[in-house]
């Protein structure tokens, strides 16, 4: 059976339909919300668990002092998203796993700080402030402030952490900074978790 081919006038008046339902759907368009619906109501800060911050951030010094990266991972709710400026203008950003940070961080044991060059002087990492902003009882972000120094080398920056409490437990959830440090491995891969490691040492 031969199909009936649609006359012009046809097509013109379907095409004519799509255009004008086509532009009723993208004009303006009025949400109306229900009159029983409830308004969104933010979680407000009714407690300020600095003391419990405060504990995250000692607990990474220690990490620090030891160069246990296993426990500055235990500080850190996986996966975790860095970014940072590796040269002007230019921000990247990854989410790490666990697996993938250890790896990162594995120059900061000791057995492997061994096989580095003993002439190279140790880097010497101090928080200079830390600020802290609260989202929630259970969310808060923290602007920090670093100076590093490498012998004679001194670099100054600032970063700033997304901390989460879960279970209890303040946590690092995100963090950036400026970069500064090796455009290979920036400091927000490295040193700002204040865990010592190889790329602050190049």
């Amino acid at each position: 059976m031969k199909m009936k081919t649609p006359s012009i006038t046809t097509a013109l008046a379907f095409t004519a339909a799509l255009f004008v339902h086509g532009a009723a759907f993208a004009g303006p368009q009025t949400t109306t919300t229900p009159a029983t619906a409830e308004p969104i109501k933010p979680s407000k800060v009714t407690k300020k668990d600095t003391k419990g911050i405060d504990a995250l951030y000692a607990a990474m010094k220690e990490a620090t002092g030891k160069g246990d990266v296993n426990a500055g991972a235990a500080n850190i709710d996986f996966p975790v998203f860095i970014s940072s400026a590796k040269t002007p203008g230019t921000v990247g950003g990854k989410m790490f796993t666990k697996e993938e940070w250890l790896a990162l961080m594995k120059p900061a044991d000791p057995a492997a700080a061994k096989t580095t060059d003993a002439k190279t002087p140790e880097p010497k990492t101090t928080q200079t402030h830390k600020v802290v902003s609260w989202i929630n009882n259970d969310m808060a972000v923290a602007e920090e402030g670093h100076v590093m120094t490498v012998g004679k080398k001194k670099v100054e920056w600032t970063s700033t952490s997304l901390l989460v409490k879960k279970d209890g437990k303040w946590m690092i959830k995100s963090i950036a900074d400026g970069g500064g440090g090796p455009e290979t491995q920036s400091n927000g891969l490295c040193c700002l978790f204040r865990v010592a490691c190889c790329c602050c040492r190049e």
